[in-house]
């Protein structure tokens, strides 16, 4: 499989583009630049995350040669330069992680989008300060993704299933979705609390969230 030393950046967007995608869309591009890597993008307002993610991850990997790595992006997440920089040397540093993903807090819940499993249910988890873990599940507002991991352990474990899929018996994001089947493929998920963006319209960080749980 040919990889190019790339990133290619993908945004679903709802109704419009804020200030806070083009600020995080701008600094990952010169991150990933000044780094020496090429940077595609893909932006889809397709009907429904589920269908703009499935429809972004299929435009990214029809790209040929493949980009190396997988930017998610959403469109209320501000990255800075550097924390676009963090994330992608955790990946060039440890190649055993196939995803990562950064810290960021739940608007209305205050809580962090990011989990383990407990007994068989994914709970809510915050990591310490420090040395990036291993995790089950996070939100995809920020996540960076080995694309050799998706073709060569997801997608041939994937079938005819979506990737992306609500499930709104089971109360499932379609990201918590996406997370289940990369863990079922085998694919290692981290979190790298050093890198935590504002998430705009009810940023709360760290030392909120430990001062109300």
């Amino acid at each position: 499989m040919e990889l190019s030393r790339s990133v290619c950046i993908l945004i679903p967007v709802s109704r419009y583009i804020t200030n806070t995608i083009i600020t995080s869309f701008g600094f990952s591009i010169s991150a990933a630049q000044e780094m020496g890597f090429g940077v595609s993008f893909f932006v889809s307002d397709l009907g429904g995350f589920d269908n703009a993610r499935e429809k972004l991850l299929s435009d990214a990997l029809a790209l040929n040669p493949a980009p190396m790595y997988l930017l998610w992006l959403d469109t209320d997440i501000c990255l800075t330069e550097e924390q676009v920089k963090k994330l992608i040397e955790f990946m060039e540093n440890r190649p055993e992680a196939d995803a990562a993903s950064g810290l960021y807090f739940n608007q209305t819940l205050y809580r962090p989008v990011c989990m383990r499993r407990v007994e068989g249910k994914l709970c809510t988890f915050c990591p310490g300060e420090g040395e990036p873990v291993e995790i089950d599940a996070a939100g995809m507002g920020c996540m960076i993704i080995r694309t050799r991991s998706v073709i060569e352990k997801l997608l041939p474990s994937k079938g005819e299933n979506r990737l992306f899929l609500y499930d709104l018996e089971k109360q499932v994001g379609e990201d918590t979705h996406f997370c289940n089947l990369m863990k079922k493929a085998g694919m290692k998920l981290y979190v790298v609390p050093d890198v935590c963006p504002m998430h705009y319209g009810g940023y709360v960080g760290r030392k909120h969230f430990e001062k109300l749980f």
